[in-house]
């Protein structure tokens, strides 16, 4: 989201470093999937809005990826759809960002502590999600304090002096 004040960015090759704010914009809504540590859910827009939303936003009508429905069914949300997210737990409104930030099929997950806020029975449900998701050609980057987590990645870093060290 910030430009780099030295050096290029590189996805997929590509030098993305000189791309406009609205090609920066453009790319991310469509290339990664962001779930954020907070849940970002807009609160004009019911839970089904919400995660329509990036279907709506720089895209053509030739969008492919699951139905919203299919994602907050699969997240356990599909009875709140039509609820507003100050009527939800934060735990619901974890669930309804993580099912935002996967209905464009995005090539890159990136997940802030996507279990935060959830029961034990959701954690697992939604690291089985992000794991069969990476299993099926989606990198997924998932930062957490949750060691029960570790278990679902297939390469563990743990950030120690402010550097990164392989976990063995």
């Amino acid at each position: 989201m910030l430009k780099p004040t030295s050096g290029h960015v590189f996805l997929d090759g590509n030098d993305i470093s000189g791309l406009s704010d609205r090609e920066c914009s453009d790319l991310r809504n469509r290339r990664i999937g962001y779930i954020p540590q907070g849940h970002g859910l807009l609160q004009n827009l019911t839970v089904l809005e919400n995660v329509e939303l990036p279907r709506h936003i720089g895209r053509s009508k030739d969008v492919t990826g699951p139905e919203p429905s299919e994602l907050l069914e699969r997240v356990g949300l599909s009875e709140l759809s039509g609820s507003y997210p100050r009527k939800l737990s934060g735990g619901e409104q974890r669930r309804a960002s993580i099912a935002r930030a996967l209905v464009n099929s995005p090539g890159l997950i990136i997940a802030d502590e996507p279990t935060s806020d959830l029961d034990s029975d959701n954690s697992r449900n939604v690291m089985e999600l992000l794991r069969s998701i990476s299993d099926s050609g989606t990198a997924v980057l998932l930062v957490t304090h949750e060691t029960d987590s570790m278990g679902y990645g297939d390469r563990i870093l743990r950030m120690d002096g402010g550097r990164l060290k392989e976990v063995d």
